[in-house]
């Protein structure tokens, strides 16, 4: 590289401008740490300027900014916004939850029905503090749980009765799988509960890895499935005795499985398992989980219907359009070869390439010959086949004449009241032979 000359009258050595940087801590750093010194072969040195005059992006709330060792490769990643989950309110006072909801979740829209009110949080916060001023005030309501936070349930099989369900827990616990509840199945022979080697387990999201790969518990051999209820089963929550959610999430009132009333559990019931129950959903003499309950057939019929109302709406959507389907069509253009103006006025060249086309009777569509030229063309002559071809109306018309319909009604009439009162199959045979023939 060719140094810089000095100018005339200055100093053997020009230093360039050197631009302080300020840190974002608010120390100035020296010009020598910032520039780069270079020597020529005269002696002459100057400085250049690489100071970075930009500072480091910061985060913002909106997008979390990931920034590694190497600021130049900053990764943005957008968290996910978390689905919240209705919520069924069972209150009169719909005033003062209008009041609490302007003030602290004005995005939360409400949807009042017969029997209670739909709240629809506009996100989590407010899902969240509406939860807590409806436990706060004692209103009764039920929601489910959010999605990330619901637990999964799988069934483990071939598990022997001799282990029970605590020893169950703590083979988990030694492989530091977190369970929430653990439950064996039971079946009903002459209602005598049997137990099976089926076992219900219920855990976080977060253990669905573990326990799917699950082989062996205890040295005993066990299969892992995910558990799948029957469709038409509809679940009950055991604290207010109503369908359609779980007691995990219920804030209702609770009522008794034996009498039916609210206020208290069967635990605290004053009758005792001898005497005879009462449903607390239609008030029959039978406890509330049975599922011959009127309340329940009801209720497993409208799902059932809803269920087959929405299969058959399926069905008769339009379906994706499938690019496999659809291939792409060729870009390929196909032309028709032409002459060009003077290949069509020379009438030796066309002689030429035509041939025989050329000097035929009929000629060439599309090839124009001089009119003084020898070979002359002719125009075709179509003829009008549309007289010649056949109308499918007429046929059927020419048919229906040919046809005597009035007898026929009258024949198939009383060959079906034959039918009816003939006693054998044989009889009804001969009936038939002898409509056929009557037609004939």
């Amino acid at each position: 590289m060719k140094p810089l000359p000095p100018s005339s009258g200055s100093a053997n050595t020009i230093h360039a401008r050197v631009h302080k940087r300020t840190a974002s801590t608010g120390n100035d750093e020296s010009a020598a740490t910032d520039a780069k010194r270079l020597n020529t072969a005269n002696g002459t040195e100057y400085t250049v300027d690489t100071s970075n005059k930009y500072t480091v992006l910061t985060p913002t709330d909106d997008n979390k900014m990931e920034v590694t060792d190497d600021t130049t490769n900053a990764k943005i990643t957008n968290t996910p916004k978390e689905k919240t989950q209705p919520i069924y309110i069972y209150t009169d006072n719909i005033t003062q939850l209008k009041t609490f909801l302007k003030k602290t979740c004005p995005k939360t829209t409400l949807r009042h029905n017969v029997e209670y009110t739909t709240a629809k949080a506009g996100n989590l916060n407010e899902y969240t503090n509406l939860k807590t001023y409806l436990q706060s005030t004692q209103t009764d309501f039920h929601t489910y749980e959010i999605p990330s936070n619901r637990p999964i349930k799988v069934i483990a099989k071939h598990l022997p009765l001799e282990i029970t369900t605590d020893e169950i827990k703590q083979e988990l616990d030694e492989l530091q799988i977190r369970t929430t509840s653990i439950r064996r199945f039971l079946k009903f022979d002459q209602k005598i509960k049997i137990p099976t080697t089926l076992v219900l387990i219920t855990l976080p999201r977060t253990e669905a890895d573990k326990i799917y790969k699950l082989r062996s518990l205890g040295h005993i051999l066990i299969t892992v499935e995910k558990y799948n209820p029957k469709p038409d089963t509809i679940p009950q929550c055991s604290k207010c005795l109503y369908f359609g959610h779980s007691s995990t999430n219920c804030f209702r009132t609770e009522r008794c499985l034996r009498c039916g009333q609210s206020g208290h559990n069967r635990d605290n019931c004053t009758k005792t398992k001898d005497d005879t129950p009462t449903c607390a959903n239609c008030g029959e003499n039978h406890t509330a989980i049975y599922r011959g309950c009127a309340y329940y057939k009801e209720l497993t019929k409208q799902n059932k219907e809803r269920r087959q109302y929405r299969q058959e709406t399926a069905k008769h959507q339009t379906p994706t359009p499938n690019k496999k389907d659809f291939p792409t069509l060729s870009k390929t253009k196909h032309t028709t070869p032409t002459l060009s103006y003077a290949a069509a006025t020379n009438t030796q060249h066309t002689q030429n390439k035509l041939g025989a086309c050329s000097t035929s009777n009929t000629g060439c569509p599309g090839i124009a010959v001089p009119s003084g030229s020898a070979h002359t063309t002719s125009t075709p002559t179509l003829t009008d086949n549309s007289e010649q071809e056949s109308n499918p109306i007429k046929e059927i018309l020419s048919l229906f004449k040919d046809l005597n319909l009035p007898k026929i009604i009258l024949t198939i009439k009383v060959t079906l009241e034959k039918i009816k009162n003939a006693t054998s199959t044989w009889d009804k045979i001969s009936v038939l032979l002898e409509a056929v023939s009557n037609l004939i």
